[in-house]
C-alpha cells in the first residue's frame, strides 16, 4: 500500500497541509521529503502515518507484535489542536491497485452539538452523529 493522500487541519503547528503524492509512469510512488524547522510538525505527521498503519494492521490481524498482545492505545491531546481553533482533523488515505483504506482523526475542544452547528456543513470524512 502507498499513501494516496494526507490532509491535516489545525493540528499542532500545522494549520493546513494537503499532500497528494505523485506517481511515475509505471505507477510507482515518488518519494515524499519532509523539510522544516524544529517544531514545524514533521514528527507529528510521521506519528499520524504510523497510527494509521497500526490501525489498518489491527483490522487484519488479531495480534500486533509491535505493541504486545494488541495493547495499542492512541491518546489524543486536545493541546494538539492549534491555538484558538476548535478542532483538528487528520485524514490519511492508503491504497494500491486493489485495496484502499482511510485513517481519520477528528478531535474537538467543544461539545458535539456546537461542533455540528458550526462545522456540520464541512462534511468531514469519518464524522458521525454521535
Amino acid at each position: 500500500m502507498y499513501i494516496k493522500e494526507i490532509k491535516i487541519e489545525n493540528y499542532g503547528p500545522i494549520t493546513n497541509l494537503d499532500i497528494t503524492p505523485k506517481f511515475d509512469d509505471n505507477g510507482k510512488p515518488k518519494p515524499i521529503v519532509l523539510i522544516g524547522k524544529n517544531g514545524s510538525g514533521k514528527t507529528l505527521l510521521l506519528g499520524n502515518i504510523l497510527d494509521g498503519l497500526i490501525e489498518l494492521k489491527r483490522q487484519k490481524f488479531s495480534e500486533l507484535k509491535e505493541v504486545g498482545e494488541n495493547k495499542y492505545l492512541k491518546v489524543g491531546k486536545k493541546d494538539y489542536i492549534k491555538n484558538r481553533d476548535e478542532y483538528s482533523y487528520i485524514k490519511i488515505k492508503f491504497g494500491d491497485d486493489q485495496h484502499s483504506a482511510t485513517f481519520i482523526d477528528l478531535m474537538t475542544g467543544i461539545n458535539h452539538a456546537d461542533f455540528l452547528s458550526k462545522y456540520g456543513n464541512r462534511n468531514f470524512e469519518g464524522q458521525n452523529d454521535g
